[in-house]
């Protein structure tokens, strides 16, 4: 991981006190999101969920076939019911726009408690560098393929 990647946004992050910070990391076998407009919707939803419960979004990143959040719930017990808003409100927009049925997502959702403040750094670089690593972009890119970074929906930094 390269050290460019970490940002003065870094610095006023720390671990919080009850262990709920988590990193989210969900598969999808094959493409989830085929154009621009997926992304877009997606990163809505991720919106919307944030504003139905008390979730900080530190660092995201949408692949084609998966996602890493980097996020902080209010409450540890938060987390799976803002998954499960977000997911199951994900597979029925996509149901809706494709015409499909069935399953979009492979099992559930990854996710872990971040203890340390340096494992987190390097979690936040790790997210940020995936579609670099993946050759998707180029460290001056602004993202717009990959949709990662703090940046959603015109909200920088929540």
């Amino acid at each position: 991981m390269d050290d460019t990647l970490e940002h003065s946004f870094y610095s006023g992050l720390k671990v919080i006190e009850d262990d709920c910070e988590a990193i989210i990391y969900h598969y999808g076998g094959q493409a989830i999101f085929h154009k621009d407009q997926d992304y877009r919707s997606f990163n809505e939803l991720m919106k919307e969920a944030k504003e139905r419960s008390s979730v900080k979004i530190f660092a995201y990143c949408l692949m084609p076939n998966h996602f890493h959040l980097v996020l902080q719930p209010d409450r540890a017990y938060k987390l799976s019911k803002w998954m499960q808003w977000l997911m199951t409100s994900h597979v029925r927009r996509y149901h809706r726009h494709y015409q499909t049925s069935g399953h979009v997502w492979q099992g559930r959702f990854k996710s872990f408690i971040v203890k340390e403040d340096d494992y987190l750094l390097t979690l936040l670089r790790y997210v940020e560098g995936n579609p670099v690593r993946a050759g998707m972009m180029d460290r001056q890119s602004t993202g717009r393929g990959h949709h990662a970074g703090r940046e959603l929906a015109g909200i920088t930094a929540w």
